[in-house]
């Protein structure tokens, strides 16, 4: 039995990003989701991100490693949120805390 195991780096400092590619990093993560993440996550030590579009950009133009941005769940203003960060050059769209197939197809690009 084979495994997989991806090295990921969540990070917007070109600098950085660039030594961890160096090193191994396969993919970087820009973290656009804050939207409800501060109830979920209450009572836990983890980070919430407000990263941008300008971010995502800046990291875009830094590296050729694969670019993921993890989106707000969905909401009403998903669609612009998918298109703004395919506009901005990710090569990947992480929509978290989707419940249904529903959500997912709702936001389909046409």
């Amino acid at each position: 039995m084979s495994s997989f195991f991806e090295l990921v780096l969540f990070s917007v400092d070109p600098n950085f990003i660039q030594k961890a590619v160096a090193a191994g990093v396969e993919s970087i993560l820009v973290d656009w989701e804050h939207l409800g993440k501060e109830e979920r996550q209450k009572g836990f030590d983890t980070q919430i991100n407000f990263q941008t579009v300008d971010d995502l950009i800046r990291v875009r133009q830094c590296t050729d490693a694969r670019v993921i941005c993890r989106i707000n769940p969905p909401h009403p203003n998903t669609p612009r949120e998918i298109e703004a960060a395919i506009n901005a050059g990710a090569d990947e769209i992480m929509v978290p805390m989707v419940r249904s197939v529903s959500e997912v197809t709702e936001y389909s690009l046409r």
